[in-house]
Order: C-alpha cells, then sequence, then structure tokens
C-alpha cells in the first residue's frame, strides 16, 4: 500500500512535479506484507486494488527516488524494483555530483535481477539515450521526455535498472 502521508513519502512542490516517494537505493523498491483490503479513493492510499485508471487521485504519477543523494558516485548504477502490484514506469531521476551541461545519460533495463549481470551487456535494453544538463546533488535531475518505451512490470516480477551518465551518478 503506497500511502502519501507516511513518513519518507515527500510531495515535491516545484511547479507541474508529480508526488515523490523517497525509497532507500539500496534496497528493492516494495511496500510491506500488512495490507489493507479496505478501498477509499481520495484517501491518499493507492490501495491494491485501485489503479491510475480507478483511482486517479491516489494512484497516478507516483515518483521513485532515492531519499539521499549518496556519497558515493560512479559513471553509473544499478537497481532493481521488486512489484507487489502491477507497475508502469515511465521515468525516474538521479542525482549527479554537480551541474553539468550537454552530458549524455542512458537508462538500460532488464527483467530480473542484475546481479550477475554487472559487467556483462547480454540481457540488458536500452530505454532512454539523450544529451541533457544535468543538476547538481541537492537536486535530482528528471530524464527529460521520459522513457521511449513505458517499462510493465507484473506483481511479483523484479525489473532491474541501470543508470549511466557522463556525469558522475550518485548512490549509496
Amino acid at each position: 500500500k503506497l500511502k502519501r502521508d507516511d513518513p519518507g513519502f515527500e510531495k515535491d512542490t516545484s511547479s507541474n512535479a508529480a508526488p515523490m516517494l523517497r525509497a532507500n537505493s539500496r534496497a528493492f523498491l516494495g511496500v510491506g506484507e500488512n495490507f489493507s483490503t479496505k478501498t477509499s479513493c481520495g484517501d491518499n492510499v493507492c490501495d491494491l486494488d485501485e489503479n491510475s485508471a480507478t483511482c486517479s487521485e491516489d494512484c497516478s504519477e507516483l515518483v521513485f527516488t532515492p531519499s539521499d543523494t549518496g556519497g558515493n558516485g560512479a559513471i553509473g548504477t544499478m537497481f532493481a524494483v521488486s512489484a507487489i502490484r502491477d507497475l508502469v514506469v515511465t521515468s525516474l531521476n538521479f542525482h549527479a555530483g554537480k551541474n553539468s551541461e550537454n552530458q549524455m545519460v542512458q537508462v538500460y533495463t532488464r527483467k530480473g535481477v542484475f546481479r550477475g549481470f554487472e559487467l556483462k551487456q547480454d540481457g540488458w535494453d536500452l530505454i532512454y539515450n539523450n544529451t541533457m544538463d544535468v543538476n547538481n546533488r541537492q537536486m535530482a535531475t528528471p530524464l527529460v521526455g521520459g522513457f521511449h518505451n513505458p517499462i510493465n512490470i507484473l506483481s511479483g516480477e523484479i525489473q532491474s535498472f541501470f543508470v549511466y551518465s557522463t556525469a558522475k551518478v550518485l548512490y549509496d
């Protein structure tokens, strides 16, 4: 159950920004096992039996981003999403080490975990490729235009992502 007023859920007040759910980038994104079966659209909770079509007020435009900009950086970072409900991922935000212009940003994805595929090109699909300006560590950088095609993750599946940039990508 995703709840807009849970600790760690933070609404981005910048113009035209979607609500932002903060999650630790070291862990798989997911939700605990105690779920309510009671549904009430408009209660700021995206219940398991709600979705963006049945309750856009609670379930549309949720954005997952790391809660911490991290103390480490590299030209890329990998993470996995473990879905407890059907998800459609259309974009992501990342933190770069410093403001930089004209930086290459690529995002790759693969079904399943990334472990064992960190140094392999096989099995990864390029879903974003753009040259863009990136923000510093205090402000997340959104992908201009989002993914070329949405990534559908069915309940129970794991989807891995690799974010690469010629600017340093921060992680923890």
